[in-house]
Parts: C-alpha cells; sequence; structure tokens
C-alpha cells in the first residue's frame, strides 16, 4: 500500500497566454477602449458627411485608399481591444467579428455617402480599403498581444530563429 508521500508530484503545465491574462482588466480600460470606438464611429460618420469641397485636393495616387486603410485600421484595433477585455470568448472568434463588423461599417459608410452632397459613395474600392483596414487592424492587435505576452513577467523571451 502506497502512500501519496512517495509518488512523484505531478507539475501541470502553465495555461497558455490569453488575452485575458495578458490584457489587464480594468473598468477604465474597458470603459476607455468602447469610448475609443465610439468616437472612431463618430468621426467616421462626421467625415462622410462632408461634401468633397471640404477636403484638400492632393496629387497623390491612391491617397484617399490609404486613408480609408488608415481609418478602418484604427477602429479594428480599437474593437477588437475592446472585445478582448469585454468578453472571454475565442480570439479567432473576436478577430473573425472585428473584420465582419468593422467591414459592415465601411459599406454602411458608402451607403452614407450616396446621400452627401458633392460625394459619391458607393465606391467597391473604397469598401475594400475599409476590409483591409479591418485586417491590418487585427493583424496589429495580434502583434500588439503577442508583444505584451513576451513581456509578462516570467515569460520565456521568443526563440532567434
Amino acid at each position: 500500500m502506497s502512500s501519496g508521500l512517495n509518488s512523484p508530484a505531478v507539475v501541470k503545465p502553465a495555461p497558455p497566454p490569453t488575452a485575458a491574462n495578458v490584457l489587464p482588466k480594468s473598468r477604465a480600460l474597458v470603459f476607455f477602449l468602447w469610448i475609443a470606438v465610439l468616437a472612431w464611429m463618430a468621426g467616421v460618420t462626421w467625415l462622410s458627411s462632408k461634401p468633397a469641397s471640404f477636403f484638400p485636393k492632393e496629387d497623390i495616387p491612391n491617397l484617399d485608399k490609404m486613408v480609408h486603410v488608415a481609418l478602418y485600421t484604427t477602429g479594428a484595433f480599437f474593437v477588437a481591444g475592446s472585445m478582448l477585455v469585454s468578453f472571454a470568448w475565442r480570439k479567432r472568434v473576436i478577430f473573425a467579428i472585428t473584420i465582419i463588423a468593422i467591414s459592415a461599417f465601411g459599406a454602411l459608410d458608402e451607403y452614407h455617402q450616396l446621400s452627401t452632397p458633392g460625394r459619391s459613395g458607393g465606391d467597391v474600392g473604397d469598401w475594400t480599403a475599409d476590409t483591409l483596414g479591418a485586417m491590418v487592424g487585427v493583424l496589429l492587435v495580434i502583434g500588439v498581444l503577442k508583444f505584451l505576452r513576451h513581456r509578462r513577467p516570467g515569460a520565456k523571451p521568443p526563440t532567434q530563429a
């Protein structure tokens, strides 16, 4: 008969890092990120309400597409960050929802521009740039999570290839 004193100790591996244990859970952070999402949405809607004459004329090819990518990258960053600190869902689900939601918002933005004087709206190229920006924003969040995971106390440094 064997007692538990002589049996080898079983060491359970540490759980893999997730957004839940990498990002701080504070009400202030959750509040700030959701306010950032609302402010971003209001800002994009406000810009979409302006006539074309409101914006400076630039001779840089595809500048408007680059602006769309940058704006929607920012929106996706805030949406994904807000969802990561608010919900205990799988990151993959949060990232998919983020891309779909930001892309849908871009489509609504293009529809909204159809009724804005001096704006064409309904531009598939702009909507594609919005969707690309959503994907870039999600990739940016993934990069930030990897960076934060490796900065945790006791975390192993990334291996050099």
